[in-house]
């Protein structure tokens, strides 16, 4: 009768440590798997900012992309207008090439 109690007492014993144990793996486990989710927090925060910088730059490119039209367009304009102004300059230096000699002197 002895012997089976201190048997029943030692399996009592085992499985408490073995409970303990278990519940120490679950704790360590806990610990691991709301650390592992506090590190995708962080790398969700990370992806979210670096979205958003690709999103100024894309508006930043958009913009200078404008501007950059806006710039050539005016370029176009006063290329355009230089060359009407060397036509009409062209075209008066003749007029004044003819008069002169048609001029006696």
């Amino acid at each position: 009768l002895k012997e089976s109690l201190e048997s029943e007492q030692m399996k009592a014993k085992v499985l408490k440590a073995e409970d303990l144990a278990m519940k120490e793996q679950i704790e360590r486990f806990d610990e691991v798997f709301m650390a592992k989710n506090d590190e995708i927090d962080r790398l969700q925060e990370v992806v979210s900012l670096k979205h958003e910088v690709l999103i100024d730059i894309e508006k930043e490119r958009e913009q200078e992309r404008k501007t950059s039209e806006i710039r050539t367009t005016a370029l176009g304009r006063e290329i355009e207008d230089l060359r009407d102004e060397l036509d009409s300059l062209k075209e008066k230096n003749q007029s004044l090439l003819a008069t002169q000699a048609s001029t006696p002197n």
